[in-house]
């Protein structure tokens, strides 16, 4: 899904993803109130993940909320060389 949304995006572009850490004060409430149950993990696994996705021509940059429990991933697509048009032959 990564790649997907990664390709989508315009050279220069940038994509941020989220991540909750398994320390998540808030766990049990989302799970017992909410019944929203989430795939966590800590900081490493989430960088495997994103360095799993095999996007080539990107610039990752990692961070987190003060807290720790907010992981995220801004992934920037480098901009394209477009090389210049071919100029056509001119006619006599």
């Amino acid at each position: 899904m990564l790649r997907c949304l990664f390709e989508q995006l315009a050279p220069g572009g940038r994509l941020t993803v989220f991540q909750f850490a398994p320390h998540n004060p808030t766990r049990a409430y989302m799970e017992w109130f909410g019944n929203w149950y989430l795939l966590y993990r800590d900081a490493g696994q989430f960088e495997r993940l994103i360095e799993s996705a095999g996007l080539s021509a990107a610039s990752v940059t990692f961070g987190a909320e003060p807290l720790g429990v907010d992981l995220y991933a801004t992934v920037t697509k480098s901009l394209s060389r477009q090389n210049p048009p071919a100029s056509s032959p001119v006619s006599p």
